[in-house]
């Protein structure tokens, strides 16, 4: 069975990437993209990051700190508790119990406890998922 990647728009004019099966068409796993993007292309660019990842001993799919800081902003821009988010700094450090080794650190712009508030659940799904390589 081959797995193939689709760039899908949804209602909201929003961009995900999608994996689907040549098959059957049935979704695995990480089937769409934890975040959702306001170009084909951002999401395109996460793609080939993702693909690019390699998975950890604990199930966290390792992509550079970079990245998941462009994913953090992702997931705020959209909120109206994080606007006017200028930066977030990803803040690595020893893998914790759920096997994680990064986390939101300082923001920069206006609201900042506000949007860190309201972001914390859509954070704990990225750090379910994800890991920055050890050895950075």
């Amino acid at each position: 069975m081959e797995w193939q990647y689709e760039l899908v728009q949804d209602v909201d004019l929003l961009w995900r990437w999608a994996m689907v099966s040549d098959q059957q068409k049935s979704l695995t796993t990480m089937e769409v993209s934890l975040v959702a993007f306001p170009t084909r292309a951002e999401a395109h660019e996460d793609l080939q990051v993702q693909l690019a990842g390699r998975w950890d001993s604990r199930g966290h799919l390792q992509i550079p700190a970079s990245h998941v800081q462009k994913l953090v902003r992702g997931v705020a821009w959209h909120r109206p508790e994080c606007g006017g988010l200028a930066n977030v700094a990803i803040i690595k450090h020893p893998r914790d119990a759920t096997g994680c080794n990064w986390n939101i650190g300082p923001m920069s712009g206006i609201c900042c406890d506000k949007c860190k508030a309201a972001l914390i659940e859509e954070i704990n799904v990225l750090r379910q998922w994800y890991s920055v390589p050890d050895g950075i």
